[in-house]
């Protein structure tokens, strides 16, 4: 129940996003230094930052640096390799600081409830990895629930039908073609398949790393779900959807956070909410090229839940 009961606070909060600025909120905005349509005017962060306003946390939004430039770059001069103390939830806290984690995403420290499924067993904070993006001290909160960017792959069974991934852009084959795509504000007119018909947020808890070999339950682009829920850029707070829910997703480098399948802890497939304000529960075996219909808000192939 509480979960669904996020997807719907999350649903709200975009809803109530739109209503104040006349758009939805970007699935995240990119960097400078990021490969994959690479924004010289962003900075980074996440679709979730965006809506901290709507879900009463305000003064944690004031916080941060949306200045142009990468989130997990610090603004300054401390070395890798080194440590510092912050307060976090008003305890000193000390952070080693490694290539990638620092600057603004240490405010994934601190844990938003909403952005957490509790039926997660062991991936809420992100202390998977040994190497690049560990707080080996106090890891920041992992995100659990994706905005939908677009859809990738056959668009059926029929090949005749062609491939979403014909009108994507970068190396990863990134489609923009959902509710929430990355870097791009859209209105809810935008949504021609209708919001009742075209998802917006989707699970992913980690269920199904558990099947996955010790060493690639460690791997780079093996297990990571998701990411700390700070981090926009390269598709971590959205996800495209390619593959069905609860399987797993490829091992290949260039498919790390985009391709990540949604999953959960739930039995028999997952929670999802649409654009419409509605949430439901996904079945695991739905077929998968109509889960890809879901996810795309102008293909005109129009599913009914």
């Amino acid at each position: 129940m509480q979960c669904t009961n996020n997807l719907k606070q999350l649903a709200i909060a975009t809803h109530n996003y739109h209503d104040t600025h006349f758009t939805l909120p970007p699935g995240g905005w990119n960097c400078p230094s990021a490969a994959e349509n690479g924004d010289a005017n962003g900075n980074g962060l996440s679709l979730h930052v965006a809506i901290l306003p709507f879900m009463e946390q305000g003064s944690l939004y004031d916080k941060f640096d949306f200045r142009v430039g990468n989130p997990l770059n610090l603004v300054g001069t401390l070395s890798t390799g080194t440590s510092y103390t912050t307060n976090m939830n008003g305890v000193p806290t000390t952070v080693h600081v490694s290539d990638f984690v620092t600057g603004k995403a240490i405010w994934g420290m601190i844990k938003i409830d909403a952005f957490q499924c509790p039926s997660a067993v062991d991936d809420n904070r992100y202390a998977k990895w040994t190497n690049r993006f560990l707080w080996k001290t106090n890891p920041p909160y992992n995100l659990h629930y994706h905005g939908i960017c677009g859809t990738y792959g056959a668009k059926s069974a029929n090949t005749a039908d062609g491939d979403y991934s014909t009108t994507a852009i970068g190396p990863e084959n990134i489609n923009l073609e959902g509710a929430l795509p990355l870097g791009k504000s859209l209105s809810m007119a935008s949504i021609t398949d209708g919001t009742s018909n075209t998802l917006l947020f989707g699970e992913i808890t980690g269920g199904t790393c558990k099947k996955r070999s010790s060493t690639q339950q460690t791997s780079w682009n093996g297990c990571l779900n998701g990411d700390n829920w700070v981090r926009g850029y390269i598709c971590a707070s959205v996800k495209m959807i390619g593959y069905g829910i609860n399987v797993l997703g490829p091992m290949t480098t260039n498919q790390h956070y985009t391709y990540t399948p949604f999953n959960s802890e739930h039995s028999g497939g997952a929670n999802f909410s649409l654009a419409d304000g509605s949430v439901r529960f996904l079945s695991e075996t739905m077929d998968v090229y109509l889960l890809k219909q879901l996810g795309n808000r102008q293909d005109g192939k129009v599913v009914s839940l």
